[in-house]
């Protein structure tokens, strides 16, 4: 039996010495000031006298406003905003997982689980989180576990704090305001009247003045403008609305991104959001199935944000222990709703008394910002996940009473050895599920391939563009992943690709279900009458999954498949080669896209490729941006031998144009664009004409 002294020099030696692992492990890290959000603005902007109040006042973007105030405090006063980017970042940081480890008292199992999640994500954290290390990513998980920690001690004074805690939390991101209902409801339901009232005076007043600026002032409930266009991001088979100019869009400085705090970015915003919801009005079964993917991939999200992958042996550990974590967390907050739900009928005090845990309203909080994350943003899961951590090194431990308010999962200890073993062969079977969906989601390159001839029928009558020595090509993303409404989207992309001799495609989805459902090219080709040579990039759920083609109207005589350099990028890429033997004379076509995270390397390869190849040549690509003040890009698109075309101008339903015709060997007679379907971008099409 351990005594109450022994336990407490226990949890002193495990914090104490994680307080100096910590120390080591964060000895060089740093974040980036919440002021920097989106490279608008920095702290040193704000630093002259009379400038901080107007700009907290006038911040509509996702800008924390007291760590704002912070950092431009400490730039007036230090000059730097070291003391919040280094000092309160690193504190943060670690005492997150400080306070977690003194939430697992009075259990030293749970202590010594909690010490090695802690060293584990901590670590992780550190390898991760530098490719965007913003410090509210940090600050928010250490409020929460202090909001938590000061709810437990239950003093007046301790939970006058814990409202500034949590008020403060609520600041630092904007979707914690989802969720602080729920943390509320909680705090009633486990307090007395009369403490509650210290805990909700310090959030009403400070959460409470600030949400009432920002909807006298910026007609907005939550202080973000720019959701919209996050949330959108996870809805790609949502077609993006027509939005207005943003002509306060200006940068800063030369180094900065355009500044988003404005109206227009407001009410752009606002379409975006209400784009998504339309929707998922109209679509309820899909939006299901499709919120339930998205919850997947953070589940499984791994370590990689952006182009920031970090090849550390820690990691791939790190990688499976979250991936389980997230899915415990996720089951133990569904089985404290479906109790939550029945008790509400069976018995309501015992309803109060499961929504009063802490413990509870932890895990409810984990997931219910796992899954708001999930369907509202894609591309940094990792990131956000981050901001978990510290709630689940914690170790919260679900309680589930009865009827008499007795703890239901203490039973398990008592169940018979068969429903024992039962319960872990179960478990074992999920694992091995879980696995093998885990197996077949990753991504792999496909494999070199090449082939040829590829013949096409004859079309009726003259052919006017070779007899007069003359072709129309486009190229098009037609996002194919993003497809629902799989009729809507083959007529409208369809509608795109008449009256083409070649049309080169990227993002085309390839068969589904091992197989026994065809891909979205031959309906492409039927619909447009062309002959279709797919070049599938990567394999995906043990089949060809994902990548370019060639629609053709035009003999092939050989085609070759090669992958493109890979570095960063989660998708993989690859660039299909096609001869093709017209008027008297042999043409090159190469069809392309690249993926963002690997851009240089992608570009340098494709540039190489099409300068070899001897003119006549073209070059159908996806390059991502269509701004040609992006490297390596202006290298090849400015080069005088090149006739080098992009789907400009923008249209005002298309915020992201990235397609180009290159050519050598032709001169322009007219160019054309197209929107289609749920594609981000306008068709380009072009007629040439072949230089003598």
């Amino acid at each position: 039996m351990v005594g109450s002294g022994q336990r407490v020099i226990a949890y002193a030696v495990a914090l104490a010495t994680f307080a100096a692992i910590g120390v080591i492990l964060t000895w060089d890290s740093r974040g980036n000031p919440a002021t920097g959000w989106m490279r608008m603005f920095d702290p040193a902007d704000f630093a002259a006298p009379g400038t901080l109040a107007p700009f907290i006042a006038g911040l509509q973007a996702p800008i924390s406003p007291w760590l704002a105030a912070l950092e431009i405090l400490s730039q007036r006063t230090f000059g730097t905003a070291a003391p919040v980017t280094v000092g309160l970042y690193r504190a943060t940081l670690i005492g997150a997982y400080l306070i977690a480890m003194l939430l697992t008292w009075p259990s030293l199992l749970r202590l010594a689980l909690s010490f090695g999640l802690s060293v584990l994500f901590l670590w992780a954290t550190v390898l991760i989180h530098p490719a965007s290390p913003i410090v509210y990513d940090v600050v928010l998980p250490f409020l929460l576990v202090a909001y938590f920690a000061l709810l437990r001690l239950g003093s007046t004074a301790a939970l006058a704090i814990a409202g500034i805690a949590l008020a403060l939390a609520e600041l630092t991101r904007p979707y914690v305001l989802i969720v602080l209902p729920l943390l509320l409801a909680g705090a009633w339901c486990g307090l007395r009247r009369m403490r509650v009232l210290a805990l909700l005076a310090p959030v009403l007043l400070i959460s409470g003045t600030w949400h009432l600026h920002q909807w006298a002032h910026h007609g907005q409930l939550t202080w973000s403008n720019h959701a919209g266009f996050n949330m959108i991001r996870a809805w790609r088979m949502v077609a993006y609305p027509e939005l207005l100019p943003e002509p306060g869009a200006v940068r800063l400085a030369p180094d900065r991104l355009p500044n988003l705090n404005t109206s227009e970015h407001t009410e752009n915003s606002r379409r975006m959001r209400r784009a998504v919801l339309d929707y998922i009005r109209a679509n309820p079964g899909d939006s299901a199935l499709h919120m339930l993917e998205r919850v997947a991939i953070f589940v499984g999200a791994g370590h990689q944000i952006e182009d920031h992958a970090p090849d550390h042996a820690l990691l791939p550990v790190y990688d499976v222990v979250v991936k389980y974590a997230n899915m415990a967390v996720l089951a133990a907050a569904l089985a404290i709703g479906v109790a939550l739900l029945w008790l509400m009928v069976a018995s309501p005090r015992g309803a109060i008394a499961a929504l009063g845990r802490g413990d509870n309203q932890m895990l409810l909080l984990m997931a219910g910002a796992m899954v708001l994350i999930a369907i509202t943003e894609s591309g940094e899961e990792a990131r956000f996940q981050i901001s978990i951590l510290p709630l689940m090194a914690a170790l919260p431990l679900p309680f589930l009473p009865d009827r008499r308010g007795a703890d239901r999962l203490a039973r398990i200890a008592s169940w018979p050895a068969s429903r024992k073993r039962r319960a872990i062969a179960a478990l074992v079977a999920l694992v091995v599920v879980v696995e093998t969906l885990t197996w077949g989601s990753a991504r792999r390159p496909a494999a070199a391939a090449s082939g040829g001839p590829l013949a096409v029928p004859e079309r009726p009558g003259a052919d006017p563009y070779v007899e007069r020595g003359r072709l129309r090509v486009a190229q098009f993303n037609v996002r194919g992943g993003a497809w629902r409404d799989r009729e809507r989207e083959i007529a409208a992309n369809a509608a795109c690709l008449g009256d083409l001799d070649l049309a080169g495609l990227a993002e085309v989805r390839g068969p589904r279900f091992f197989g026994l459902a065809e891909g979205q090219l031959p309906a492409l080709a039927a619909a447009s009458g062309l002959v279709p040579l797919y070049a599938p990039a990567e394999r995906r759920w043990w089949g060809e999954h994902f990548g370019n083609a060639l629609l053709t109207a035009l003999p092939v005589e050989r085609w070759t498949r090669t992958a493109l350099p890979h570095r960063f990028g989660v998708s993989y890429r690859s660039m299909l080669a096609a001869e093709i033997p017209i008027d008297g004379r042999r043409l090159a076509v190469l069809v392309a896209q690249i993926d963002n995270h690997d851009h240089v390397i992608q570009i340098e390869a494709i540039d190489g490729a099409f300068r070899a190849a001897a003119a006549p040549a073209l070059l159908l690509a996806d390059f991502g941006t269509s701004d040609p003040r992006k490297e390596p890009l202006v290298r090849l698109v400015r080069d005088p031998a090149f006739l080098a075309l992009t789907n400009q101008p923008p249209f005002p339903e298309a915020t992201v144009q990235g397609g180009w015709i290159l050519a050598k060997g032709f001169r322009r007679v007219d160019v054309s664009f197209c929107k289609g379907g749920v594609s981000m971008q306008p068709r380009l099409a072009a007629t040439l004409e072949f230089l003598p």
